[in-house]
């Protein structure tokens, strides 16, 4: 083991077991004990005076767990679908969406970018068929967001668009093997 690991190794254990967290005000946290929720944290707040977003646990019982919840926007997965006039359709969304419930979110899902796209490809696949080609590029946007909204209450995620970057007509591939 070389200096620096030794030195790496040294620095991860002491912020493991340092039993303060500091909630920036752009974040949510949430303080575990005995693999339960006891407490919201946020920046505002906090049991010393003057020093406020720090927030203490106890190491090895329990730990404290700090989110982002500034916007993001993401890709969800291209896809091909069939509208309702037999069209073969590539979709693919722009989804921007933010972490607006810690609890809910830390007892709902685990990684929010995999369930949400999943959220994404299910509704498109409800949405599309039901189009025919002539309306996908207007209808798709406002359609999509409430197929998605609905698929994801009680997750503790917001959405607040959705957005086609790829809405074309196309030929399905046969592979040969």
């Amino acid at each position: 083991m070389t200096l620096g690991e030794f030195l790496a190794k040294a620095l991860q254990w002491i912020y493991e077991f340092w039993p303060l967290r500091v909630v920036n005000e752009w974040e949510q946290g949430v303080r575990v004990h005995a693999g339960k929720i006891v407490a919201e944290l946020k920046a505002d707040d906090g049991p010393i005076p003057g020093l406020r977003g720090l927030h203490w646990f106890v190491p090895l019982v329990g730990e404290i767990i700090v989110e982002s919840c500034n916007w993001e926007t993401g890709q969800s997965w291209l896809q091909t679908l069939e509208s309702s006039d037999r069209a073969t359709v590539s979709v693919q969304f722009s989804v921007t969406f933010r972490i607006w419930n810690l609890r809910m979110y830390y007892q709902s899902i685990h990684d929010h970018e995999q369930t949400l796209y999943g959220a994404v490809r299910s509704a498109a696949g409800e949405v599309v068929p039901v189009l025919p080609w002539e309306e996908l590029g207007l209808k798709l946007p406002e359609l999509m967001l409430a197929a998605v909204k609905k698929r994801i209450r009680g997750w503790g995620l917001e959405v607040s668009e959705i957005v086609p970057v790829v809405l074309v007509r196309s030929k399905a591939l046969r592979l040969v093997q």
